[in-house]
C-alpha cells in the first residue's frame, strides 16, 4: 500500500517554515519514507517570477500546489514551504488534494522583524521593498488551519515536528 499526503506550511516570511519542514521530510526519512519539499523561494527563482504582487502570488501559488497535487497523485509524501496567502488557494487545496493538511505558523510581526533571515523587512522598512506579505500587502491569514502553531518564547522545533509526526502515524499509513 502506498503513502501519499501534502504538508503545507503557511505563515508570513521568517515563520520558520522552511526550517520546520526540512525537520519534519528528516523525521519522515527517518522511517524509510520517500519525502519531496517544495519550497516557496527556490520555485519562484525556478519559475523566473520577480513579481510580488497579488495576482502574481495567486498566479504562483496555483502552480505549486498543481506541482504538489501531482506528486501526491505519484504515491508520494510532498511538504510545501510557502507563504500561500489567500483563502482561494487554500480552499483548492482541500478540494483537489488527496490527504492535505495545512499548518499555520502563527509568529508575531515584531519578532518576524527581529529574525529577518533574508533582510525583506529591514528593506521595506528603509522604502527600499514593497508588496511585503503582511505589511503592506494584505493577506488571509489562515481561518481553519489543520494545525496553528503559535510561537512560543521557550518553543522548541522538536515539539513541532513530534505533534505532526504523531498525526502522519494517526492516519493509518503503512510503512
Amino acid at each position: 500500500m502506498s503513502i501519499s499526503c501534502c504538508y503545507w506550511f503557511t505563515g508570513l516570511s521568517a515563520s520558520g517554515k522552511t526550517t520546520y519542514s526540512k525537520l519534519f521530510a528528516e523525521r519522515l526519512r527517518s522511517c524509510g519514507l520517500k519525502v519531496v519539499i517544495l519550497d516557496g523561494d527556490q520555485l519562484r527563482s525556478i519559475m523566473n517570477c520577480t513579481s510580488y504582487s497579488r495576482s502574481d502570488r495567486l498566479r504562483l501559488g496555483y502552480q505549486y500546489f498543481s506541482l504538489a497535487k501531482l506528486i501526491v497523485s505519484q504515491d508520494l509524501i510532498v511538504i510545501v514551504a510557502a507563504i500561500g496567502m489567500f483563502h482561494e488557494l487554500r480552499q483548492w487545496n482541500r478540494d483537489n488534494i488527496k490527504s492535505y493538511y495545512e499548518v499555520f505558523l502563527d509568529v508575531p510581526k515584531d519578532v518576524l522583524v527581529r529574525r529577518d533571515p533574508k533582510g525583506i523587512y529591514k528593506k521595506f522598512f528603509l522604502n527600499e521593498l514593497s508588496n511585503i506579505s503582511g505589511f503592506d500587502l494584505e493577506v488571509d491569514l489562515p481561518t481553519e488551519p489543520d494545525f496553528h502553531f503559535r510561537w512560543e518564547k521557550e518553543g522548541s522545533f522538536d515539539d513541532v515536528v513530534e505533534v505532526l509526526y504523531r498525526h502522519f502515524l494517526s492516519q493509518d499509513v503503512p510503512y
